[in-house]
C-alpha cells in the first residue's frame, strides 16, 4: 500500500470512528456494523475490521464523550485546575489549597452536571452511583494522559477507578464547612439506602420469579399428566371406532349375502 493510499484509509477510518462514537448509545452496535459494511464495500477492509472490533463504550464513558466533543473546554478546565491544586498543595497555605481544590472540584462537578443533561436529553436518569463513577473517571483522566486522549477524541470506552488525590488534605489540613460535610453525609447515607433498596427489590423480584417458576412448573406437569389422560382416551376411542367399523362392515357383508329360506 503507498503512503498515499495508507492515508485514505486512515482518514476513511477515523471519519468512521468518528461517527460511531457520536451516534446515540443504544444505535451504537448498528451503526458499528453498518459503517463495517460501508468500509467493506469502498474497500477498506482493513478499516473495516478495525471498526467492527471498536467497544462499545458505556453508558457514562459515551456521555462524557459527547461533553468532550461539544464542550473541549470543560474536560481542559479539570486538567488545568488539578495540576493548579496540586502546585498549591505543596507551595500554598491552608486556604490557598483549599480554594485550589475547591476550583477543581468544581469543574469535576461542571462536567457531571453536563454528562447528566446529555444523558437527560437521551432520556436516561444519572444515578448516584453513576454519578460517582463519572467523578472518579474525570479524576483519573486528568493524570492518565492515555484515557484523556481517547476522551478528548470523543472515543472513551470505560469507566476509570481512582483515589480521591486530594481527599486527606480536605480530612485533614483543610478542614471543609459544615454544610459541605452535611451535604457529603447526606450524600453517602442516600447512596447507602439506594443500595439497600436495590438489593431488597432484586431479592423480591428472585423471589417472584422462583413463585412464578413453581406455579409454571404445576401448571406443565397437570397439563401433561391431561395431556396423556387425553392420548390415552383417544386411543381408545380410536380402538373403539376400529372395532365398530370393522363389525359394521361385517354386518354390511352379511346382508349382502344371500338368505337361506327354512
Amino acid at each position: 500500500m503507498s503512503e498515499k493510499e495508507s492515508i485514505g484509509v486512515d482518514l476513511a477510518l477515523n471519519a468512521a470512528l468518528d461517527e460511531l462514537y457520536a451516534a446515540p448509545f443504544d444505535s451504537f452496535v448498528s451503526v458499528r456494523r453498518e459503517l463495517s459494511m460501508r468500509l467493506r464495500g469502498s474497500g477498506n477492509a482493513s478499516a473495516a475490521r478495525l471498526v467492527a472490533q471498536a467497544a462499545k463504550p458505556t453508558r457514562t464513558a459515551w456521555a462524557l464523550n459527547q461533553v468532550a466533543r461539544a464542550h473541549p473546554d470543560i474536560i481542559a478546565a479539570i486538567v488545568r485546575l488539578r495540576e493548579a491544586a496540586s502546585d498549591e498543595q505543596k507551595t500554598g497555605d491552608a486556604q490557598t489549597i483549599r480554594d485550589g481544590v475547591r476550583r477543581y472540584r468544581d469543574a469535576v462537578g461542571v462536567a457531571v452536571r453536563a454528562a447528566r443533561s446529555t444523558l437527560a436529553a437521551d432520556g436516561v436518569a444519572l444515578s448516584p452511583t453513576q454519578a460517582r463513577r463519572l467523578s472518579e473517571t474525570l479524576q483519573a483522566l486528568s493524570t492518565d494522559a492515555s484515557e484523556r486522549e481517547k476522551l478528548a477524541s470523543g472515543r472513551l470506552t470505560r469507566d476509570v477507578e481512582v483515589e480521591d488525590l486530594f481527599a486527606g488534605v480536605e480530612v485533614s489540613e483543610v478542614a471543609r464547612h459544615p454544610k459541605e460535610r452535611e451535604a457529603e453525609r447526606l450524600r453517602v447515607e442516600r447512596e447507602r439506602r439506594e443500595r439497600e433498596r436495590a438489593v431488597e427489590e432484586a431479592r423480591a423480584h428472585v423471589t417472584a420469579l422462583e413463585r412464578a417458576v413453581d406455579d409454571a412448573r404445576k401448571i406443565s406437569v397437570d397439563a401433561e399428566r391431561e395431556a396423556r389422560r387425553a392420548q390415552y382416551d383417544s386411543d381408545k376411542a380410536a380402538r373403539a371406532l376400529a372395532e365398530l367399523e370393522r363389525k359394521l362392515d361385517q354386518a354390511r357383508d352379511n346382508l349382502k349375502k344371500p338368505q337361506r329360506v327354512l
